[in-house]
């Protein structure tokens, strides 16, 4: 027993280490890396003594990669957060398997060519599955396990074959482990995703001086409604629809005198002009209701310049007053969003993104990949493909969803 301890005791070290690092992996711990550079340098040795020469000359790129994840899991934060566990993106699927096979055939032909192993085939192949699964691993996507799964398996099988009997146990190990840890990241992918479901049913409901709505959705929140506070600008035709407003407020600019006469018990006007109507609606709002859902009608339409700046107003409202606002028109409906969050939609459902203040950003179930958009009209003109749709994400964003499915 000493006499094989000694023989192995290498293959023994790494072992141990490989133990810490799966664990570290279960936790989505960032000081796996650390270990993983560590790790690296121990199986060079015993990779080379095995003739094992493209896992030899792997432990390199291991080594590097541990450094190159360490400090993409470390970088890529915002506000002291680590990276998101995500999905690997269904466009980086055709990518990512072409670069496996390009791997694969040329480590082959390396060991083929230019050394005397024994096993060139699955030696290239556990190895250039690994190139893809640490990538993967990096940039934290659920699916790196199942990757690991198979060159698990692979290499526990070639280590048997080798005389690598410690490692090769510890691979079986792996194997079972990723399993485990397929399971658990997939719970914190779910525990770390708000939701976001379709048009809230009830709320505050502020309307604008815009074109006063005429879809049938924004008409029946605004029939509905059991808070109701109208911008002074409004008020004539949310009367010529039939309807009472539970206040009204504006700066006088905008409303009659035989209506301010009329209203003027419930009318309070705000002559400031550091903010627009929408804005001191929304506070006076506050002062007289505990209720968070903010759903503003009639916002867009005539001024672009009003248009423009209702809809920019919904991420200071989130920000700053802690509210949960919803702007609805007649073709669809914006709401403000941070970090990961799922979107509940339907298939033809058409998507806008526009990016605020997001470094990192993607999305799953959307037809187009979502990526840190630099201008504002690169993120319109997507489409839901299904019941559902995530954005993940490290930073503020504006999601824009239409009412009907593209034609």
């Amino acid at each position: 027993m000493q006499e094989f301890i000694s023989t192995h005791w290498l293959d023994l070290l790494g072992t141990l280490i490989g133990l810490v690092y799966i664990y570290q992996e279960y936790k989505a711990s960032i000081w796996l890396w650390l270990t993983g550079i560590v790790m690296p340098v121990v199986y060079m040795f015993v990779y080379y003594e095995a003739g094992l020469y493209a896992d030899f000359g792997m432990q390199i790129y291991y080594a590097l990669a541990a450094i190159y994840g360490f400090l993409f899991w470390k970088l890529g934060r915002h506000e002291q957060k680590e990276l998101p566990v995500s999905h690997f993106p269904r466009r980086l699927v055709l990518p990512a398997t072409a670069v496996f096979f390009v791997l694969w055939g040329a480590l082959w032909l390396v060991l083929v060519k230019f050394t005397n192993s024994t096993v060139p085939v699955l030696d290239s192949f556990g190895n250039a599955l690994s190139f893809i699964g640490l990538w993967a691993l990096a940039r934290k996507y659920i699916e790196q396990w199942w990757i690991w799964i198979v060159v698990d398996l692979e290499l526990s099988t070639l280590y048997i074959y080798k005389d690598i009997p410690f490692t090769a146990v510890l691979y079986a190990l792996y194997a079972v482990i990723a399993v485990a840890g397929y399971r658990k990241w997939k719970r914190d992918y779910k525990a770390d995703i708000r939701h976001e479901g379709q048009l809230p049913s009830d709320g505050v409901v502020i309307l604008a001086a815009g074109d006063f709505p005429r879809h049938e959705v924004p008409l029946a929140i605004l029939r509905k409604a059991k808070e109701l506070y109208v911008c002074d600008g409004a008020l004539a035709e949310l009367i010529e629809y039939g309807l009472e407003p539970t206040a009204v407020i504006g700066d006088g600019d905008s409303i009659s005198p035989s209506l301010r006469e009329r209203y003027k018990e419930i009318y309070h006007q705000f002559d400031e002009q550091d903010d627009n109507d929408l804005t001191k609606a929304t506070r006076f709002a506050l002062t007289r209701t505990s209720e968070r859902n903010f759903i503003y009608l009639g916002a867009t339409g005539k001024r672009e310049n009003h248009t423009l700046g209702n809809i920019s107003l919904l991420m200071r409202y989130r920000r700053e007053l802690g509210v949960c606002p919803v702007m609805i028109t007649d073709h669809g409906w914006f709401c403000p969003s941070s970090g990961n969050t799922e979107f509940c939609s339907f298939a033809g459902q058409q998507v806008s993104i526009f990016n605020i203040s997001c470094r990192q950003l993607s999305s799953y179930g959307l037809k187009w990949p979502a990526y840190p958009f630099k201008e504002q009209w690169q993120g319109t003109l997507n489409e839901a493909l299904g019941p559902r749709f995530t954005v993940y994400a490290d930073g503020d964003y504006l999601v824009y969803r239409t009412h009907e499915p593209k034609l």
